[in-house]
């Protein structure tokens, strides 16, 4: 990765494990987070909550 680039994020995001292809838009991007989240409050168990979105 360019040096300048990483300089412009504080973090780096890895979200390899949602595998998108490239010509995925941001609504597939946000509705893959979510569908992420929501499995994992599911196996958490009880005492989670995700309220909105």
């Amino acid at each position: 990765m360019n040096p300048n680039l990483q300089s412009n994020f504080k973090d780096p995001y890895h979200l390899d494990f949602i595998m998108l292809s490239e010509e995925a838009k941001e609504r597939d991007l946000e509705n893959a987070l979510m569908t992420q989240i929501t499995k994992l409050l599911l196996e958490l168990g009880e005492g989670f909550a995700f309220m909105g979105r």
